[in-house]
C-alpha cells in the first residue's frame, strides 16, 4: 500500500497539494481562534471536512474502490456549512433571510439528485449556482453599506473572493461532470487530469485566501465605520 501511496504522489502532486492545503485556513484559524469572529470559526469545521473527506478518498483509491460518490456527499456539506457561514455573516435581517430560504431549497435538490454509484453533474452545479449567488449578493451589500475601511485588509473580502473564484472556476467543469469522469472508453486520462488539475489548483487558491481572510480577521474591528 505504501509504494501504491507513493506511485500516487509522484504521478499526481497536485492532489496532495490541494489536499493539505486545506489545512492552512485551520492552521491560522487556530492561531486566531479567540479573536476571530464566531462565524470565521465555521470554516475551519469545513476545511476539516476537506481535509477529512480528501484523506477518506486517497484511501478508498489506495483500496482501488470507486470514490465517485463522495465528491456527491462533499457538495451537500459544503453547502449547508457555506449556508450557515454566510447567514451568519450577513449584518441584516433580510439577507439572513434570503441565505437561508436559498439554503433550504437548494438541500432538497441536492439529496433528490444525489447518486450513490456516480457523480452528480446536478449536484455539484447547484451547489456552485448556490455560492456564485451568495458571493455576488454578499459583495453587492458590502458595496451598497460602504462601512469598511480597506477592503484589502477586510476579512470577508478575502474569504468571500476565494468562494468564488473556486465555485465559478469550476462551474463548467463539473456542470458536465457525467461526462468528465466517464470510464477511459469515453474521456482519455490527459483530458481528465487536465479539468481535474485545474479544479484542484482552484480549491488551493480558495484554501490560500480563505485562510489569508482568517489571517486579516484581527483588523475587523478596526475595519467597520
Amino acid at each position: 500500500m505504501w509504494q501504491k501511496l507513493y506511485n500516487q504522489l509522484i504521478e499526481y502532486p497536485i492532489d496532495f497539494i490541494s489536499h493539505f492545503g486545506s489545512l492552512l485556513p485551520i492552521f491560522v484559524g487556530l492561531i486566531n481562534y479567540r479573536i476571530i469572529a464566531k462565524e470565521h470559526r465555521i470554516g475551519i469545521l469545513l476545511f476539516a471536512f476537506y481535509f477529512i473527506k480528501d484523506t477518506y478518498s486517497l484511501w478508498l483509491s489506495l483500496h482501488s474502490t470507486s470514490s465517485l460518490h463522495v465528491q456527491n456527499i462533499q457538495a451537500i456539506i459544503e453547502l449547508i456549512l457555506i449556508g450557515v457561514l454566510y447567514n451568519a455573516s450577513f449584518p441584516t435581517k433580510d439577507k439572513k433571510s434570503l441565505v437561508a430560504v436559498l439554503t433550504c431549497l437548494s438541500i432538497p435538490l441536492l439529496f433528490f439528485f444525489y447518486r450513490h454509484d456516480a457523480v452528480s453533474a446536478e449536484i455539484l452545479s447547484i451547489f456552485r449556482i448556490f455560492s456564485i449567488t451568495i458571493c455576488l449578493v454578499y459583495f453587492n451589500n458590502l458595496i451598497a453599506r460602504m462601512v469598511v475601511r480597506d477592503i484589502l485588509t477586510y476579512s470577508m473580502f478575502w474569504i468571500t473572493s476565494g468562494l468564488l473564484m473556486y465555485t465559478a472556476g469550476t462551474f463548467f467543469i463539473f456542470l458536465f461532470g457525467e461526462y468528465i469522469f466517464s470510464p477511459k472508453e469515453v474521456i482519455s486520462d490527459e483530458v481528465f487530469d487536465f479539468f481535474w488539475n485545474v479544479s484542484q489548483l482552484l480549491f488551493t487558491l480558495f484554501c490560500l485566501f480563505f485562510a489569508l481572510g482568517l489571517w486579516f480577521s484581527k483588523y475587523d474591528r478596526k475595519n467597520i465605520f
